[in-house]
């Protein structure tokens, strides 16, 4: 690795006379894995004098770097080196230490006389670090004592000025001159100690003397060894009464140098929270790690002098100003006015992290803002970056250098809180963190409340690095850091570390806390709605100073408090609940180290809710199928549905299965489930909801793309004749049959074999001719080839690039200009009507402005008559979106118009910065565009507004597109303009510079309804773009309206992303929408809503567009056929485009009709319709668009509606001859068979569905009795009843239901009381009846069985009394 050599001179004071010089140094790292491969190299000679810095490096100003104060310096300045030193005791003279960063080695002259390892009163000086928890020093070392006793060594101390400190040193003894030992020493507080010799084989005089010294707790580890490695080490251990070790270093008496090399200082401790830290100190290969100022001028060169860059430290924080330049905006994806604080460049991966509260971001783009993450840094080169991000729209998001090495962003990101619940807000302080690990970028943000919004289960925040700049990738040398642009932050807890989890820089040992505790009351706990969490909150009494921070605790069941974690805010989300139980918190306030008054919460009681369910769901058009997984200690499952979006849910059936089929469904709806599962104690949250759309699927009229005839167009008339015919020359690459359509009417049908050509001549009309070729291939495929005629038209000017003479000269009485624009300059600002510009075929290389009313340019023709331009800001020719367009149509061109022509911004795009460069850019209201190619790669089109109205919201500006062709690849249809297109071609743009894409991207006020609507269009692509690679929509502002209607999505868009994030706006809360679509790009999901029907019907074009007569058709009135679709006219406009559409009524037919808006007006065919006419009612049109009266068969049913009003019958049906139907309330399908109405049984015949009346009805093989639809015979002991078609008496038996009863004996009430016997076939017996038991005899009129004396025919019987049986 390569580190640069950077050196800055300091002259310091040592006393009344001493100066000495002091370099730091950036320095080459040889060192393995385990040590940080870069450094902050100094030269430093330090003695125990003040020392007084001889430049600042905080101050302020344009690149300006912060000042670090010296060491004595006040709490609020933060330290520049944590080298610290020490005259332990009384002596004459002063020691010192050198830190030389070439060499690598510390060396250390001493002072004093003695390390006193019996009393106890050390006279020595001291260099060392702070520290804590278990430390250790390891180093290699060299002693010259120029023939003077003394000793030189290792110590740790528990106090760095007290003599009598408890320590620990493991030292070269050189007293007298004669022992010359490598001893360990110590002493306990005061008095008490010892020392001796650790291994006999290495001496003072030894070449090669490593030496180690440990402390934990109160136990000292002395290690000596004459290798690196300490494989020949010998090791003593002391337990040291008193020992409380907090610094740790360096010493030497008077007259005794020590050079130490390969020096690692570390320290190892467990956070009051369990957190277990090992942190790098001081390493002598890399120096002290600490971050430096840089700024874009040192890399891209792009900084201007309207930039400037402050930082101040108040305690532990760091605050940060960055104030950007006015005419150049900050841009981290370029580098262009960037301001960074960087750490010391490294190959190994890291992991840098920050509290950081932003309070301010200058609004001028989403590229500025501040960033934390890795940095290729290179000195004369732009900067690339990989990083998390926080920007002007309130959000954190990804942002980083493509492969190519230009700007992008994306996911991870974390939206602003207005528009999610997890979100981030401006104030707010959160903890980011950046971690690089092998080729994968792991981020997360965690909120001050503790809610982790990136690096978890539902936003893992994980980045592939191999789709980075290569110099980001795995093993490459960055340097880890900040940047700042047009921002106001606050930094704390700022730490770098290893991949081990070593700390090798950490804020607070630099930035020393300061301040004092809050004073807190109230503590109170909420458990959430969904019970994933325990919302802790308190009240701030009185407010502290410094680096704020509350400490939260936990208790379960009465338990120990176990720390959570630290707040920033008087609140936190504590979501680790352990199972069920009483939980209780205690928070403890900070203000910097300043502990304030803890204060508990009540206890609260818990219950997890039961497990959520996974749902999956499945819709046809007749049903939708729900199955879910089952979930433990759940007895049953509420399924809940809403129809559409903005529908409100209700159950629709509870259920212990695990699968429920809806058959309450509409064709072609979208619904919307979720599942709650439950028992008698408990409830889950609800699962996820799934849309589904009750569809079998969709197909268009016609076919495109892969499926499509190749249809080519060989030679035709221009699309502008002064004419009334016009011919087109064809070729397929199949055969087939082509028809030509004019204006809606079949013309020509020809046969055409494959690759032969074909000619169709068109007879026009005056104005413009809507002329369709259809061909339909062996298949039954139809594919559409459209046109656009307009014949002998009406002009003002004629512009023409082949013109010489004098710019507004007529020619044949019309003014004739060479250019676009004179031609548009001559009409005058004031114009009140239609002007129109005949532009002849030609190349015209102008960029055009078009700034008065009711301008309406005539292209010749859509592909010849060519406007272009090559404009852009990376250009250099433009600097704002309002100007890098070949056209610009303002705001008070009301009116525009354009038809038959190409508008091209002609830049040679790069996927480079800045090359946004549109075709077309109209802020007009009430424009039109009919058969225009607009052509470009990024932004072709901008439709938006530039005004505000008396409301103070931007104005409506509406803009209708029709038959156009319009293709690019990066968001090339956007703005804020309520934008109708209609049979418009949407084509994704090849380019080898940039694989995917986007076709939209609109920024819809809120205060307008109505954004983008794509009306029967068609999204292609060209050849070489990838399957899958575009997405159809994303949000350039949070409220963007773009809605599809009745579109074919083609093979370009991602089934899996259809809709994408932008500028931290959310694709989930923009008023993405679409209904109809079809194709390969057509999919059902959770992500892609769906409008119901009603829904779908206020977006027609007559409704989007209220007000604006954009069409110009002109039709009789009556009915009119386009492109083979049948539309009504009245007064030559087309109807039912408004609303839902709109009934009519044609005489010549007499019949009604449907016209559906969803359609763009076209006849209802095969279709139920809900009108609002007779107080509401649903109908029904045949397959001719009639309106059905009467009964009609058809999804598998019966149906009935009224003679007269075609209301669809629901419910009881009689008729003038007196049968009863009874026809769903919801569907209106006529019942058959058995079925329950408002709780009662009724019987419908089970082939005409007439009720069944005071007749038979078998069910199951048996039968009953109705009257009225309603079975006999169920109550009581049964009913007795009369069949006229039989002429006889049945008994129907309660004991069976009603059942009719067979070869039965039955008690009648009637007649006074009689028995009676019903035969094999429940008829009642009447006259003699002889079965096994004997012979019976049944009264002829009443049916009662004789018993006793009987005449009978003149003849006395004698029957018995009980049992009925003759006896004589």
């Amino acid at each position: 690795m390569t580190i640069k050599l950077i050196a800055k001179r300091y002259v310091f004071s040592f006393g009344k006379e001493q100066k000495r010089e002091v370099f730091f140094t950036m320095i080459r790292n040889r060192k393995t894995s385990r040590m940080l491969s870069m450094a902050l190299a100094t030269c430093l000679v330090v003695s125990t004098a003040a020392v007084q810095p001889a430049a600042s490096v905080f101050g302020t100003g344009m690149g300006a770097v912060t000042a670090l104060a010296e060491e004595n310096a006040q709490s609020t300045k933060p330290l520049t080196t944590l080298w610290k030193t020490q005259e332990v005791g009384t002596h004459e003279g002063t020691g010192s230490y050198v830190y030389d960063a070439a060499a690598k080695t510390v060396t250390v002259n001493g002072a004093g006389t003695k390390f006193d390892k019996s009393a106890g009163s050390d006279d020595l000086f001291y260099a060392y670090f702070e520290g804590k928890g278990d430390l250790t020093i390891t180093a290699k070392m060299t002693v010259n004592n120029n023939g003077n006793a003394g000793y030189a060594g290792l110590l740790i101390r528990n106090a760095a000025d007290e003599a009598g400190s408890a320590s620990a040193a493991l030292y070269a003894d050189l007293a007298n001159g004669s022992k010359n030992q490598i001893r360990y020493g110590y002493h306990e507080e005061a008095a008490g100690g010892g020392a001796s010799q650790v291994n006999t084989a290495v001496t003072t005089a030894s070449s090669d003397i490593y030496i180690k010294l440990e402390v934990s707790e109160k136990t000292a580890t002395y290690h000596v060894a004459s290798k690196a490695d300490f494989s020949d080490e010998k090791v003593k251990t002391q337990t040291i009464s008193g020992l409380s070790a907090k610094t740790i270093g360096f010493f030497a008496t008077e007259g005794v140098t020590a050079e130490f090399s390969d020096v690692t200082v570390t320290s190892n401790y467990t956070t009051d929270d369990g957190a277990a830290v090992n942190k790098q100190i001081f390493d002598s290969e890399a120096g002290e790690v600490n971050f430096s100022q840089s700024s874009s001028k040192d890399y891209s060169g792009n900084y201007d002098a309207g930039n400037s860059f402050e930082t101040s430290a108040n305690g532990n924080i760091l605050s940060v100003k960055h104030t950007r330049s006015a005419t150049v905006k900050g841009n981290i994806r370029d580098d262009k006015g960037m301001d960074y604080l960087l750490f010391p460049e490294t190959s190994e991966d890291m992991t840098i992290s920050a509290d950081i509260t932003v309070t301010k971001l200058d609004s001028g783009t989403d590229k500025q803002g501040l960033a934390i993450g890795q940095f290729n840094a290179k000195t004369g080169s732009a900067m690339k970056c990989d990083v998390l991000h926080i920007q002007k729209n309130i959000v954190i998001q990804h942002t980083f250098s493509t492969i190519s090495g230009t700007g992008n962003c994306g996911a991870p990101k974390v939206g602003k809180k207005s528009d999610t619940a997890n979100g981030y807000e401006l104030g707010g302080t959160y903890t980011l963190t950046y971690t690089k690990s092998g080729n994968t970028a792991k981020m997360q943000v965690v909120s001050a409340d503790g809610t982790v919004l990136m690096g978890s289960e539902a936003n893992p925040g994980e980045f592939d690095l191999t789709q980075s700049y290569a110099d980001l990738q795995t093993g490459q040398t960055v340097r880890y850091g900040l940047a700042f642009s047009g921002v106001e932050a606050e930094i704390s807890n700022l730490t770098l570390k290893n991949a081990e989890g070593t700390v090798v820089y950490d804020q607070n040992d630099y930035y020393v806390a300061v301040g004092v505790a809050p004073v807190i009351t109230n503590a109170a706990t909420e458990v959430a709605s969904d019970r994933k969490s325990m919302n802790i909150t308190w009240d701030v009494a009185e407010e502290g100073s410094g680096n704020i921070k509350y400490a939260v605790y936990v208790s379960k069941d009465g338990g120990e408090y176990t720390k959570i974690a630290d707040s920033k805010v008087n609140s936190f989300s504590y979501a680790g609940m352990d199972g069920d139980g009483s939980y209780q918190f205690k928070v403890v306030p900070y203000g910097g180290t300043t502990m304030g008054t803890a204060i508990e919460t009540a206890k609260v009681e818990y219950q997890a809710p039961l497990a959520q369910t996974e749902l999956s769901a499945k819709g046809s058009a007749k049903n939708v199928e729900l199955t879910w997984t089952a979930v433990d200690g759940a007895s049953s499952y509420d399924v809940y549905k809403k129809l559409g979006s903005d529908g409100e849910a209700a159950v629709v059936t509870t259920t212990a299965e695990l699968a429920f089929t809806d058959t309450n469904v509409v064709e072609e709806e979208p619904y919307y489930y979720y599942v709650v599962a439950k028992n008698d104690n408990n409830t889950s949250n609800p699962s996820v909801t799934m849309q589904v759309l009750t569809s079998d699927g969709h197909t268009g009229t016609y076919v495109y793309e892969n499926e499509a005839t190749k249809l080519t167009v060989k030679e035709k008339s221009n699309d502008t004749v002064f004419g009334d015919k016009v011919s087109v020359v064809m070729a397929a690459d199949e055969a087939g049959t082509a028809q030509l359509y004019v204006n809606g009417t079949i013309a020509d049908t020809k046969q055409a074999e494959a690759g032969a050509e074909f000619k169709f001549e068109a007879a026009l009309t005056e104005g413009r001719n809507d002329v369709n070729v259809i061909f339909t291939d062996a298949e039954g495929k139809a594919t559409r080839k459209t046109f656009n005629f307009v014949s002998n038209p009406k002009y003002d000017i004629v512009v023409d690039a082949a013109y010489t003479g004098e710019d507004g000269a007529a020619v044949d009485g019309i003014p004739t200009y060479k250019t676009v624009q004179a031609a548009v300059n001559a009409v005058p600002s004031d114009n009140a009507e239609e002007k129109v510009i005949f532009i002849k075929n030609g190349e015209y290389n102008e960029r055009v402005e078009v700034k008065s009313p009711y301008v309406s340019l005539m292209g010749e023709d859509s592909e010849k008559t060519h406007l272009f331009y090559d404009v852009c800001v990376a250009q250099g020719n433009a600097d704002s979106m309002w100007n890098r367009n070949a056209m610009y149509v303002d705001t008070a061109a009301t009116g525009f118009k354009a038809e038959n022509l190409t508008v091209e911004n002609s830049y040679a795009y790069t996927n480079g910065s800045d090359q946004q460069a549109d075709a077309l850019c109209i802020v007009a209201d009430q424009t039109s565009c009919v058969n225009v190619r607009l052509v470009g790669y990024q932004d072709t089109l901008l439709t938006d507004s530039r005004v505000k109205d008396e409301t103070g919201n931007y104005a409506v500006t509406r803009q209708y597109f029709n038959k156009c062709y319009i293709t690019g690849n990066v968001d090339f249809i956007y703005g804020a303009g309520t934008s109708v297109f209609e049979d418009c071609d949407i084509v994704a743009r090849y380019t080898e510079y940039k694989a995917d894409g986007c076709y939209t991207a609109g920024r819809t006020y809120a205060s307008t309804p109505y954004g983008y609507v794509f009306n029967n269009c068609r999204f292609l692509a060209e050849d070489g773009v990838e399957d899958g690679a575009y997405r159809m929509a994303r949000p350039w502002g949070a409220a963007d309206s773009t809605t599809f209607i009745n579109c074919y999505l083609g093979r370009a868009i991602s089934l899996q992303t259809s809709y994408g994030d932008m500028s931290g706006n959310l694709a989930e809360n923009a008023r993405f929408a679409e209904y109809g679509s079809y194709g390969p790009g057509y999919t059902v999901n959770n992500k892609r809503p769906y409008l119901t029907s009603n829904q779908a019907a206020t977006f027609a074009t007559k409704t989007v567009l209220a007000g604006f007569n954009y069409s110009g058709e002109v039709y009789e009135d009556g009915w009119n056929e386009v492109d083979g679709v049948t539309y009504w006219y009245e007064n030559g406009v087309r109807q039912g485009t408004e609303g839902r559409g709109k009934e009519v009524y044609d005489p010549s037919t007499d019949a009604w009709y449907w016209l559906d808006s969803v359609q763009g007006g076209a006849i209802a065919k095969d279709k139920d319709v809900y009108l609002d006419s007779n107080d509401g009612k649903w109908v029904r049109y045949d397959e001719q668009g009639r309106m059905v009266k009467g009964e009609d068969y058809r999804y598998d049913g019966w149906y009935r509606f009224d003679e007269v009003t075609g209301a669809m019958v629901k419910g009881w049906y009689t008729t003038e001859d007196g049968r009863t139907y009874y026809y769903d309330e919801i569907t209106g399908q006529m019942y058959h068979g058995l079925a329950v109405i408002d709780g009662v049984e009724y019987a419908f015949d089970d082939i005409t569905g007439v009720m069944v009346d005071c007749a038979w009805y078998t069910s199951d093989g048996n039968d009953y009795w109705y009257e009225n639809g309603v079975r006999q015979g169920t109550e009581g002991r049964g009913k007795e009843v009369y069949d006229p078609s039989t002429d006889a008496w049945y008994w129907l038996d309660a004991v069976d239901n009603g059942k009719k009863a067979v070869n039965k004996d039955v008690y009648q009430e009637s007649d006074g009381g009689k028995w009676v016997r019903y035969d094999e076939q429940g008829r009642m017996v009447k006259g003699w009846n002889t079965n096994e038991a004997g012979t019976y005899y049944f009264d002829g009129i009443t049916g009662a069985m004789a018993k006793g004396s009987v005449v009978i025919d003149g003849v006395e019987h004698y029957f018995n009394e009980a049992t009925g049986i003759q006896e004589r």
